[in-house]
């Protein structure tokens, strides 16, 4: 603001967040085995997300968390191999700035710290879970100022509820069964399935339909969704674009770590930390038109894979 006299620079907050993402998409690689080769083919999958693309242009803030949790996620395979302070206090510190750019952290956290400490070899676990729990007592004391507004504004420390007062729209899911977080895993995934093809849409929604259905579940079901589910086509708009060719690269490569898990374990692991991280998402909270957005963090650190 000061050196432009306006916000013409204001996005470059998200455009240097998509480059840092790049490189700690190469760092992971790097702390998962990758060679140098590997290491450039991760920075140029996750520069490469369609969503990211068209965000990090705009003045959201996907980039931002998802830069913070990526270089959490690095800094707690650092420390599973080398439990000291410079990787603890990056731990800490990359937490608390991804709780306090975006909420979505407080729900792709937690499964992304668990599969650190999995990894982590049984001599080090102790140290590496005290070390996260340090961290996470860093993140509520640095947040607290946050907290305290929050809760005079809205009566919670975490904010409203829903972003206009309405039930009808909070956030979180009204039912949390299997059923529901099945019916909304179906709905979220077709978020990044939309083509220029209006045949190939219609047809991937009739499917994802029949497939909520099977589950026992209502595709527009209000205790589960925000609106009634149709399948986004390719957009350039950053609220409903897709990212269809990075999912199908990332789901084949986790199917390929976990059918060589032995060989793999760090990635593998890691791979199963995003499903969880993923599932964990779809259980807890409401499917929208624009939730794809919203899974930007678990792209970026899938192109480590």
């Amino acid at each position: 603001y000061i050196t432009a006299g306006g916000d013409s620079f204001v996005s470059l907050v998200q455009w240097f967040s998509m480059a840092g993402c790049g490189m700690v998409a190469s760092l992971i690689a790097r702390e998962l085995g990758a060679p140098r080769r590997g290491q450039v083919l991760a920075a140029l999958v996750s520069l490469t997300i369609p969503q990211g693309i068209l965000e990090a242009s705009g003045a959201m803030n996907g980039y931002v968390v998802s830069f913070w949790l990526a270089a959490m996620f690095y800094f707690v395979l650092r420390a599973r191999r080398d439990c000291s302070w410079p990787s603890l206090l990056g731990l800490a510190g990359t937490l608390t700035l991804a709780v306090l750019s975006k909420w979505t952290a407080y729900v792709l956290a937690p499964p992304l710290l668990a599969a650190g400490v999995w990894m982590c070899e049984p001599q080090r676990r102790r140290r590496l879970v005290l070390g996260i729990a340090a961290a996470g007592l860093v993140t509520l004391a640095l947040n607290s100022p946050l907290y305290v507004r929050n809760s005079r504004l809205s009566g919670s420390p975490l904010g409203l509820s829903a972003p206009d007062g309405n039930p009808r729209h909070t956030f979180a899911n009204a039912r949390l069964t299997p059923r529901s977080a099945a019916s909304n895993v179906l709905r979220n995934v077709s978020l990044h399935l939309g083509t220029p093809i209006p045949r190939i849409n219609d047809m991937t929604e009739r499917l994802t339909t029949w497939a909520i259905r099977w589950t026992g579940s209502s595709p527009d079901d209000p205790d589960t969704t925000w609106a009634p589910f149709h399948v986004n086509p390719m957009s350039r708009l950053e609220v409903t674009a897709g990212n269809a060719l990075h999912l199908f690269l990332l789901l084949g490569v986790c199917l390929y770590l976990l059918a060589f898990r032995t060989r793999y374990r760090d990635s593998a692991i890691t791979a199963m930390g995003l499903a969880c991280a993923f599932f964990l998402y779809c259980a807890l909270l409401r499917w929208q038109l624009w939730n794809g957005r919203f899974h930007l963090p678990l792209f970026v650190i899938g192109s480590a894979l």
